[in-house]
């Protein structure tokens, strides 16, 4: 993914859209969000997010693993992981306009082993999707799926488990986390964060006027914005439905939209 965004950086960099580093004395290009961004106030001042609801806090940080937090704009508040692989699947997740919550570290669930000894397990995600099922992830590098016995607990729980806790419970590898996606989630949460509704506007009427397919550069130069905010205006038009990705690509300037176009009827 590394590799990914920094040629889309570069990408961006030659066509004059500087996403990711907007300099302070660009004032004209920075970014103009209507709501406070990571926790900061209008005039700067610092207010933390709310906190997680996760039911146990990951461990401090080691050379060996990657534990953190991601702000969610739609919450207010931080969601954390333990790993990298939680955590993109988290951007997945908070950005995935069919689920309407996530909770991070649900409160343990008791089962009963094969040897008949009571144990708990700590699913790493619970969601709640827009039609109401809930789903559990456990989330393992496929590496470790066999030794870590995952699957034979989560046969258990499925097993034992009433209703209530969740409708699906599903293991969630490197395979469900494709890296192109990964950094669209992020660029769709950072606009969530930055979203300006009269940038998104004249974005959304110069779009209206596009026909077939057209690069988002060409979107950006069209709406008589700065190009950093109409970049980010564009972002959250995909992320709002009004435009679609051309298919095979992903969020950057190079890459190619259209209007969206519903679904036909069976």
């Amino acid at each position: 993914m590394r590799q990914y965004l920094v040629s889309q950086h570069l990408h961006a960099k030659r066509a004059g859209l500087d996403l990711f580093s907007i300099r302070p004395s660009d004032q004209d290009n920075a970014l103009r969000p209507d709501q406070p961004v990571g926790g900061k106030t209008a005039d700067g001042v610092w207010n933390p997010p709310l906190p997680s609801i996760a039911s146990r806090k990951p461990a401090a940080n080691s050379r060996f693993s990657c534990r953190g937090s991601i702000h969610d704009p739609v919450s207010g508040r931080a969601v954390v992981y333990e790993s990298a692989l939680e955590r993109d699947l988290a951007y997945l997740l908070l950005t995935d306009r069919r689920i309407v919550a996530v909770h991070d570290q649900p409160p343990a669930i008791a089962y009963v082993r094969r040897d008949g000894r009571a144990a708990r397990h700590t699913f790493d995600f619970l969601v709640e999707t827009v039609s109401g099922a809930r789903i559990a992830y456990a989330v393992k590098p496929l590496a470790k799926v066999g030794s870590s016995g995952i699957e034979d607990t989560i046969a258990l729980i499925r097993r034992q488990t009433g209703d209530g806790f969740a409708d699906r419970f599903e293991i969630c590898t490197e395979q469900h986390v494709p890296r192109a996606k990964v950094a669209d989630a992020r660029h769709i949460l950072r606009a969530r964060a930055c979203r300006n509704d009269e940038d998104v506007q004249v974005t959304s009427q110069v779009a209206a006027g596009v026909r077939g397919t057209v690069p988002i550069r060409s979107l950006v130069a069209m709406s008589g914005l700065p190009p950093a905010r109409a970049l980010n205006a564009v972002v959250n038009l995909i992320d709002e439905g009004g435009l679609e990705l051309a298919d095979g690509t992903h969020i950057g300037d190079l890459a190619m939209v259209r209007l969206h176009r519903p679904a036909m009827a069976a």
